[in-house]
């Protein structure tokens, strides 16, 4: 994944330099996965460089809102909507989730949430504060979540699977469920270690599926490339 200042997509761009998290497989996949079906508004919790709000907006949300808790990445944020095709359809916001007050519910919320508990930090604070969920446990974001979806909204994320059980008590507990799941493996046939995962208010069977990033080196999935070919250049 390129890590350089900038991330060309097809049809925007995104300047990252000044974020701790940069553009990743992750962000993407939950950002080409989400169901926008009957989605106008949304919210991108922990949003980075912006890069999930602006495939949402892509892919037809009319309005997305983002908050990020790094100042330095929510402007970074700001500017990159600001620079795209749809700066009309989206802003961000310097603030965190536990401070914010939206005034309408949501029909779709997204996060690519900090993942790591109790972990060895680094000395960087702003790269803690988006790999370690000290600010945004999961706990959190499901109590948001139950509080401002609408009544058929959807909170969808991309976590590990190890934290898989934990999100799905979390969940329950504020009357939210898993209502679909797609599991992620960097290589056919290899260790699944992420899982995409889409709740409602609806206590419902999942909907589960699954898809590899790669058949061997470079060397996509059918699969993987349908999901993002209106995104990735390379696709």
């Amino acid at each position: 994944m390129n890590h350089s200042k900038s991330f060309r997509f097809k049809h925007f761009e995104v300047q990252h330099n000044r974020c701790a998290m940069k553009v990743n497989t992750d962000g993407v996949l939950l950002g080409a996965w989400a169901n926008v079906t009957g989605v106008s508004k949304a919210l991108d919790v922990g949003t980075g460089c912006g890069v999930i709000a602006l495939m949402l907006a892509q892919r037809g949300v009319n309005k997305v809102e983002a908050i990020e808790l790094d100042n330095n990445a929510a402007v970074q944020a700001a500017e990159n909507f600001a620079a795209s095709t749809w700066a009309k359809n989206l802003c961000a916001h310097h603030v965190a989730l536990q401070h914010y007050q939206p005034s309408e519910p949501y029909d779709l919320i997204v996060s690519n949430p900090p993942y790591f508990e109790n972990g060895l930090k680094t000395p960087i604070a702003n790269r803690n504060l988006a790999r370690h969920n000290d600010t945004l446990p999961l706990s959190d974001l499901m109590a948001f979540a139950s509080t401002h979806l609408a009544s058929r909204g959807l909170l969808s994320i991309v976590i590990p699977t190890n934290m898989e059980n934990k999100a799905l008590a979390a969940a329950n507990k504020c009357g939210l469920y898993a209502a679909t799941c797609c599991y992620v493996s960097g290589r056919v046939g290899g260790e699944i270690k992420r899982v995409l995962v889409s709740f409602g208010r609806e206590e419902v069977n999942p909907l589960v599926t699954d898809i590899a990033i790669e058949t061997s080196p470079l060397q996509y999935t059918a699969a993987f490339k349908q999901l993002t070919k209106d995104f990735y250049l390379a696709f």
